[in-house]
């Protein structure tokens, strides 16, 4: 009776194990979120700018095309569905796109045409993965669709009435492919607490912030700038429920960012132990896959068989550095060198000063930092002390790209803050951001240019350390639930800046070392929601076959970089522009595509 009772008890440790796992086998944790790195169902595509808008770029307005093409590419002899939600001109790009790619193979053609599946919309939404997400059926393993609730509800005054109109479009049509397919749609992930009553105090913190109360201001004026604000507060939160804020790891774990509720991610992940949960509530956006990505390592054996990239501002500094002679915004290689002007004139001109870039645009900060490092190196150099003594406690930043940073040393509360500084300079920020010039600035003249701009570098030198964060609790996890993999980490080069003007801010309990010296990293933490990859984030990538279709990070070393890190995990890279159809709308290609996966269910 004993052994019988221990035959049963092995036997359930062995489904249990294997449960998580078996290659391609469903999870039996609770967690219906799987990895990107399963079997994949579908994909869905799709696309805002007209192929004919004179007013962006040509890869933006075949932004579509680009996608299917490289997805086709990389799937080799099984293509998958790809599901565009496109008009009726928009689709026949893509197919005429599709036929010339492979107009010499007849048979390549056929598969190619028949994987595209139109789904017509009047005008496409860009941002796929955020209004729904695919889940699994455990039992059987397809796909389980479930819309995002609070992705509309609730948020009236946030949304264009265009925007509103796309988004309720495009949940209809995701249904109506859900039912094409034969996956199962259920009810929606739902916020039960009223995201209008959570925004307010966040209103009035951020209004106090910023040094404003009801006092000071004219009863009107006050109601104003709350409303607006609370208007502010519930656009992010409905952005950290979106789709891109959930994602899936091996072991039958889930990700989700800090700034998600805890009685949000139950409906989809489980126990809580299935759950890690991510530093991300520094990102404007605030969604994982912002800076986490579960990709394949075809040299290693299952379950083993992924790695894990995440964005690292170390690595790219440590590279601009290394190929310092090299174009900073190089562009990408199918963009002609003659049209950059053109496209970075289109993306980022102030409306008000059509010579120079609008305050919120990737780039200025980069020409601003440019302009005040040039001004810095004509005054009088400033007391410093290396970085590396003022915090022993984070050498592991500066053993590479950080090494030899120096900072100036005072008692100054707002020693990291260079915008007095700035100032008193002479920075010719209008000569600096003229499109000639940005198309001129080397990675050197960048990464010393950062380095010399005290509230980047800080706020990137505090990324480094959130990312460090994530690493660690992803391994500790991992190594719960798969104690015999040590998956590797790869890190994608990404620099961060502030999407307004936003400074670090001192720690609200400051430790008995940083009362006495202000100064240190170890005192100040990051603004919250306030933080944008300077160029399209590479970790917002997907999944295809053996392949990974990247965000080209508009810069030769990085992709050189990101190609030969992948390469050793024996997958191929290809790159996708995304610049303008995505990055600048603070998504990428992660955000506006969604892959649908299946799982094997346990017999």
């Amino acid at each position: 009776m004993k052994n019988k009772g221990m035959e049963k008890l092995l036997l359930l440790i062995w489904l249990s194990l294997n449960s998580v796992l078996a290659d391609d086998l469903c999870p039996q944790t609770g967690n219906s979120k799987i990895p990107e790195i399963y079997p994949v169902e579908a994909y869905i595509v799709s696309q805002e700018f007209s192929p004919s808008d004179p007013h962006v770029s040509f890869s933006a307005r075949h932004y579509a095309e680009n996608v299917v093409l490289e997805i086709l590419k990389a799937s080799e002899e099984s293509p998958r569905p790809i599901i565009l939600q496109l008009n009726s001109e928009q689709f026949a790009g893509v197919r005429a796109r599709v036929q010339r790619a492979v107009a010499e193979d007849p048979g390549r053609r056929s598969k190619w045409l028949s994987a595209l599946q139109h789904e017509p919309v009047q005008n496409g939404y860009n941002w796929q993965q955020d209004y729904f997400e695919n889940f699994i059926d455990f039992k059987t393993g397809t796909p389980v669709i479930r819309l995002i609730n609070n992705y509309t509800e609730g948020v009236s005054g946030i949304h264009l009435e265009k925007d509103d109109l796309k988004i309720r479009e495009a949940q209809k049509v995701v249904k109506n492919s859900a039912q094409k397919n034969g996956w199962k749609f259920e009810e929606p992930l739902n916020l039960k607490e009223k995201l209008e009553s959570q925004s307010l105090n966040a209103a009035l913190e951020d209004l106090e912030r910023e040094g404003l109360s009801k006092d000071q201001l004219p009863a009107e004026e006050w109601n104003q700038r709350l409303n607006y604000q609370k208007e502010v507060m519930v656009r992010h939160a409905v952005n950290n429920l979106a789709g891109g804020n959930i994602e899936g790891l091996p072991g039958g774990l889930c990700m989700r960012g800090n700034n998600q509720p805890s009685s949000y991610t139950r409906q989809y992940c489980g126990d809580k132990s299935n759950e890690v949960v991510l530093e991300t509530s520094w990102l404007e956006v605030g969604h994982v896959d912002e800076i986490m990505q579960v990709v394949k390592n075809s040299k290693a054996q299952a379950p083993c068989d992924f790695a894990i990239s995440y964005s690292s501002p170390r690595k790219g500094i440590e590279i601009l550095k290394k190929n310092g002679s090299e174009i900073f915004f190089e562009g990408y290689a199918q963009e002609k060198r003659a049209n950059l002007k053109d496209r970075v004139i289109l993306s980022g001109l102030d409306e008000s000063d059509k010579k120079i870039f609008n305050t919120k645009h990737p780039l200025y900060s980069i020409c601003r930092a440019v302009a005040c490092n040039r001004a810095r190196k004509s005054q009088p150099t400033q007391p410093s002390v290396p970085i590396q003594n003022i915090v022993p406690a984070a050498s592991w930043l500066f053993q590479n790209a950080y090494a030899g940073i120096s900072v100036r040393k005072n008692n100054n509360v707002d020693t990291f803050s260079d915008q007095d500084l700035d100032e008193d300079l002479a920075c010719d920020i209008k000569s600096a951001c003229k499109p000639d010039e940005i198309l001129k600035m080397t990675n050197r003249e960048v990464a010393e240019a950062i380095e010399a701009d005290h509230n980047l570098k800080l706020m990137n030198l505090l990324i480094d350390e959130k990312m460090q964060i994530n690493k660690d609790r992803i391994q500790k996890k991992l190594k719960e639930r798969l104690p015999q993999c040590q998956p590797e980490f790869i890190e994608l080069p990404d620099l961060f800046h502030p999407s307004g003007e936003y400074q670090v801010e001192l720690k609200s309990n400051l430790s008995a070392s940083c009362k006495i010296n202000p100064s240190a990293v170890e005192c100040y933490q990051l603004p919250t929601k306030s933080m944008l990859s300077i160029q399209p984030n590479p970790a917002n990538a997907i999944t295809v076959h053996h392949s990974v279709l990247v965000p080209h990070p508009q810069n030769a070393s990085y992709a050189k970089y990101i190609e030969g890190e992948y390469k050793k995990l024996g997958i191929k890279t290809s790159f996708v522009d995304t610049y303008e159809a995505a990055h600048l709308g603070q998504g990428n290609l992660h955000c506006s595509t969604h892959v649908i996966n299946s799982c094997r269910p346990l017999k």
